[in-house]
């Protein structure tokens, strides 16, 4: 049997993650009230982040060194590749943030697909289709929902007026359609692909994205993304890179998801006191530039690479088949 088709999914964390949305909720008018609501939200977002969200992809150097003598040897390849790609497209962005948000939207499409559609016996175009369309549907189902704080972005992005700002428009006036069009095309991939025995379609699964889902249209912008983010994203990619490495490396088959998590922390760590220092620069220094931009940018600076790693662990496990 492939091991890393035995589903681990830790639900227990799941459902543990799910309670800071719905407490906010619960509290909401109250905090409001208070005028503490944007704090609570940026400590609920920091809070996922920190915990689940940077650990996910803390382990890249691991799965890249799987097959390796040892794990705790990274190879100075991995850091020239990695860092090379974050130099490339920082470059693309700063030639054309358009594009640059285009390709942002687009493979943050195939990873979300790529990592909630698992239980693929067979690759192929209807497999890809598919990821690429679940992808997209989580994504516009976050954007588009909240469309007046995602247009806000988009605009602080790439600027007002443009062909992207445009688009998006067009999509929101159109969002309901656009939604139940894209759902339903998934729904219909899905069953082809069950029906020729290309996946097997894991029903608790789609509950719980389901769920994530419903919540989302309730809570702001911030929490509809990191809650999909950390609740369920992070938590199924920490799953396959735990189950790809127990299979690909000799000295880490008995490791338990709690090990792997402490040998995330020091890039963790570092990656916080980066955010911290940014964050000290831009309220000594910076105050009149925006720093959504910046941030949104730098979040899709680290996950060109990131997805890059993930893809590779994936393809190298269908042909382990």
């Amino acid at each position: 049997m492939d091991r890393q088709n035995q589903s681990t999914f830790p639900i227990i964390l799941f459902i543990l993650s799910l309670l800071p949305p719905i407490l906010y909720l619960a509290f909401q008018n109250a905090l409001v009230e208070a005028g503490i609501h944007e704090l609570v939200q940026l400590i609920i977002f920091g809070a996922y982040l920190f915990l689940i969200g940077i650990p996910h992809g803390a382990l890249d150097h691991f799965i890249d060194s799987a097959n390796k003598q040892s794990l705790q040897l990274i190879r100075l390849s991995f850091f020239v590749k990695y860092l090379g790609l974050m130099i490339g497209y920082a470059a693309f962005w700063l030639v054309s943030p358009q594009l640059s948000l285009i390709f942002f939207i687009a493979i943050s499409a195939w990873h979300f697909g790529e990592t909630d559609i698992v239980s693929v016996k067979k690759e192929n175009y209807l497999i890809h289709t598919l990821r690429i369309t679940h992808g997209l549907f989580v994504l516009l189902w976050i954007l588009l929902l909240h469309f007046e704080e995602s247009l806000f972005v988009i605009k602080e992005i790439v600027g007002e007026g443009t062909t992207t700002v445009s688009a998006f428009n067009f999509l929101a006036d159109y969002r309901y359609i656009v939604l139940g069009g894209m759902i339903t095309l998934f729904v219909l991939l899905l069953i082809i692909a069950q029906r020729f025995g290309y996946l097997k379609v894991i029903s608790m699964h789609i509950i719980f994205i389901s769920m994530i889902l419903m919540i989302s249209i309730f809570l702001p912008l911030l929490l509809a993304f990191i809650v999909y983010f950390g609740a369920w994203h992070s938590l199924k990619s920490l799953e396959q890179i735990i189950g790809y490495l127990k299979v690909n490396s000799k000295t880490h088959s008995h490791k338990s998801m709690g090990y792997f998590y402490i040998q995330s922390m020091p890039f963790t760590i570092l990656s916080f006191v980066g955010m911290f220092l940014f964050y000290f620069a831009w309220d000594r220094f910076y105050q009149d530039i925006n720093p959504i931009p910046i941030v949104f940018i730098f979040i899709a600076i680290l996950t060109l690479p990131h997805v890059n790693i993930l893809s590779f662990a994936n393809r190298l496990r269908m042909k382990e088949r």
